[in-house]
């Protein structure tokens, strides 16, 4: 069956991973697009955009893999770590602008609108 679905051109793949998007956001997002699609590099240089990113220490996405003999299942080369809930990480924050960045800031809470 693979040898087949491979002949189509049908590989096996990870899927691309996106941030959803809800509906009612993606209507929002089209019409701003088309309200400033005829603004100039200095109108958008005027903009201040910004966004927070979380740092994770323990990151495992669960797509690694190894090769390993059945008896080796718990040696320490065939272990990869992992905490619960992605463990301890950092949130920055920063922005910028036509003019250049602003400084990252580290955040102790959730960023909240």
């Amino acid at each position: 069956m693979r040898r087949e679905l491979k002949g189509w051109e049908l590989n096996s793949c990870r899927p691309t991973r996106k941030p959803v998007v809800s509906a009612i956001n993606r209507k929002k997002r089209l019409h701003f697009a088309k309200q400033h699609k005829d603004w100039t590099v200095v109108e958008w240089g005027n903009i201040m955009w910004s966004d927070e990113s979380r740092f994770s220490l323990f990151q495992n996405n669960g797509c690694s893999k190894i090769r390993r003999e059945p008896h080796e299942a718990m040696g320490p080369s065939c272990i990869v770590p992992n905490v619960q809930a992605n463990g301890d990480g950092i949130m920055i924050w920063s922005c910028f602008n036509g003019p250049g960045l602003g400084s990252a800031t580290l955040c102790d809470n959730k960023m909240k609108l």
